[in-house]
């Protein structure tokens, strides 16, 4: 499962940084697939969706055989569409060319983006985001961190409405994921929209072990939500 491989590398690597504190505070939610893509809610009602959205929990994950999305409030019982953390986590198959020579890359590296996304306006029904990509690195579970933040370059800013219209910036950054992380994470937010007037209710642990210092809690450790 992706989240735990998430919090495998996470607790291993960058065990003093937030990314501890967001994941240890994360209940993975079950949605129907797809996870990407938009999820609307029809137009008549969907300034007012936008308006008073708020995340099923301060912190949640959802999850694809491929990638994981963990969405964070800025701010305890935040409403609207106003900045967010998102952290994604994606397998990666191959490194963009000006690094390919540099980094061997093993099966299963995963790349982590730690991205802000924000809404400021509303147009024929859609949320127009904006996002800022602030952080990444690609680790895999037995050689450990292979691309350090500085070498990944992530501290670009990016419109993720304009992302499509350059294709050289296009082509430079997306085998890397910079762009392709703002799209994911996009995807993940608006798919938590689209769901976000269902019902949800609480399930237990498949597994329950005792608290450890510094270790995250898998999946099966942790209570989930569901549709009801």
């Amino acid at each position: 499962m992706m989240f735990d491989l998430l919090c495998s590398l996470v607790e291993r690597d960058y065990s003093k940084t937030k990314l501890m504190v967001q994941l240890a505070r994360a209940v993975p939610i079950a949605l129907p697939p797809p996870i990407e893509g938009s999820v609307y809610v029809e137009a008549g009602g969907a300034e007012e969706v936008w308006e008073h959205f708020r995340l099923q929990s301060n912190v949640v994950s959802i999850e694809t055989e491929e990638q994981c999305f963990v969405v964070a409030d800025e701010q305890s019982g935040q409403q609207g569409l106003g900045p967010r953390v998102v952290i994604h986590a994606q397998l990666l198959e191959g490194l963009p060319d000006e690094l390919a020579e540099e980094v061997a890359l093993p099966s299963h590296a995963v790349m982590v983006s730690v991205s802000k996304l924000w809404a400021n306006s509303v147009e024929d029904h859609v949320p127009m985001f904006e996002g800022e990509v602030g952080f990444g690195f690609v680790a895999s579970r037995k050689r450990g961190v292979i691309v350090t933040p500085g070498q990944v370059r992530l501290m670009t800013m990016l419109r993720s409405q304009d992302v499509t219209d350059d294709i050289e910036e296009q082509r430079k950054f997306e085998h890397f994921g910079q762009v392709q992380a703002l799209r994911s994470a996009v995807g993940a937010l608006e798919c938590l929209i689209g769901h976000s007037r269902q019902e949800f209710v609480i399930r237990p642990p498949e597994l329950r072990t005792a608290r450890r210092r510094k270790r995250l809690l898998r999946e099966k450790e942790r209570e989930w939500l569901v549709v009801k």
